[in-house]
């Protein structure tokens, strides 16, 4: 007979008790995992605010330096004939399907009253990513809340997608839905 073992009342062997049954850690790898996950959604829904709000800051940004541009009495630069052609104004522009070209007239428009041009934080989410600025926008209807979007010159940027419409700063918020949400400005 083994020395651990001491028997109950009753003559049987009683086993003892040295550490945690298994449905126990089951419970509370279960309960860690479920906070873990939450936090994880948390975390990343504020990476996503994070960079939504420096694309807003920036839009803010391009806006006055064009507004300081037109002010001082400079024209402001086509971007071709094409009222689709957009200018990127941003280190870089990727995807979609119109041409992304840093337009030099641009950039020289906007350089007495910007130190750097804006950087557009990476994701994988949009299809689109970089300031745009067109000069001939045709105008449109806001499909988000109705806003007319005036023809005329604009200064746009695609956000992440958020649950709650995001704040556009000096910016409108053109377009929020399940696919992308658009800031925008005209240029007046």
């Amino acid at each position: 007979m083994s020395r651990n073992k001491q028997k109950n009342k009753k003559g049987s062997y009683i086993r003892p008790s040295s550490g945690f049954t298994l449905i126990e850690l089951l419970v509370v790898i279960s309960v860690i995992s479920l906070l873990a996950s939450i936090l994880l959604v948390q975390v990343k829904n504020a990476r996503i605010a994070g960079r939504n709000s420096k694309r807003t800051q920036d839009l803010t940004s391009l806006i006055k330096a064009f507004n300081f541009s037109l002010t001082d009495g400079k024209k402001l630069p086509s971007t071709l004939s094409d009222s689709d052609q957009m200018a990127c104004i941003s280190s870089d522009c990727e995807g979609g399907v119109l041409p992304l070209n840093q337009d030099p007239a641009v950039l020289n428009f906007l350089s007495p009253y910007i130190s750097s041009y804006p950087v557009d934080p990476k994701d994988s989410t949009r299809f689109l990513t970089g300031y745009l600025f067109n000069s001939d926008y045709p105008g449109t209807l806001s499909a988000y809340n109705g806003v007319v979007i005036p023809p005329g010159p604009v200064i746009m940027v695609l956000l992440e997608n958020t649950p709650t419409p995001p704040n556009c700063g000096l910016g409108t918020l053109w377009e929020y839905d399940s696919s992308f949400t658009i800031c925008g400005a005209s240029i007046h």
